[in-house]
């Protein structure tokens, strides 16, 4: 994905697989789903 339109913040990610916020963290910080953050705000 190259365009920041195209990805989903952790709240919309949630709410779109039905799991707590939490949880998507947990999932990226451990590898399972692939995460990227944003350079100009972290």
């Amino acid at each position: 994905m190259n365009k920041l339109t195209e990805y989903l913040y952790t709240a919309a990610r949630s709410v779109h697989l039905g799991v707590a916020r939490n949880t998507i963290r947990k999932w990226a910080a451990l590898g399972a789903i692939p995460m990227h953050r944003n350079p100009a705000n972290g």
